[in-house]
């Protein structure tokens, strides 16, 4: 009876630090605060060549981080217009998106390495299914969780992303709006955590 006692309580001792050390949703989608907006970048699709290289995401402020395949990042910022940049090196590998954000709203960009280059594209979630469909893989994915935290302690890794980036980014800005190559994000577009939670099937 003894033993029978000993193996129940050691088994639910693992399941314990099971539920301890797995990564769940809500450590990493919650609510935005009432003051401010949030915007997940998140990077879904392999494509190109460049699935290794880790991208540049800032805004004209400064840096936001580096973002890296199936990994994303959270930013909070303040409600209004924002412009978002991503860069790698070349004019080629740039993409802008303006944004009108609403405070205490949650909204996200799909951010996708191809053989045409970068592309950032906001999502619609009453429209874009299948990118809100990538995007709710890659945010319940426990190695992108754990990636996202290491992520969160590094920074982002902003002190990466030298000054030059985002100043040679944003002089590229006038034309990709000439050419109509700006994407928009709009402030209805916001997302509820729920959004991204995947039914597991028991």
């Amino acid at each position: 009876m003894k033993a029978i006692i000993r193996y129940l309580y050691t088994i639910a001792l693992l399941m314990l630090l099971f539920l301890i050390s797995t990564p769940s949703l809500g450590q990493v989608i919650y609510e935005a605060p009432e003051d401010k907006a949030v915007v997940y970048f998140v990077r879904t699709v392999k494509g190109g060549s460049g699935i290794l290289h880790g991208h540049e995401v800032f805004c004209e402020n400064g840096p936001i981080g580096i973002l890296t395949w199936k990994n994303f990042i959270r930013y909070e910022c303040d409600p209004g217009s924002q412009l978002f940049g991503i860069a790698r090196r070349k004019p080629t590998y740039q993409q802008f998106v303006d944004a009108e954000l609403s405070a205490g709203k949650i909204y996200l960009i799909e951010v996708r390495h191809q053989f045409q280059g970068i592309r950032m594209e906001p999502v619609n979630p009453n429209s874009d299914l299948d990118r809100l469909d990538r995007i709710r893989s890659i945010v319940n994915s426990k190695g992108s969780i754990k990636a996202h935290k290491m992520g969160v302690k590094k920074d982002y890794y902003k002190k990466r992303i030298p000054e030059s980036t985002i100043k040679n980014g944003l002089k590229w800005y006038p034309a990709y709006v000439e050419k109509g190559d700006v994407k928009q994000l709009q402030p209805d577009w916001f997302i509820e955590p729920e959004d991204l939670v995947v039914e597991r099937s028991n």
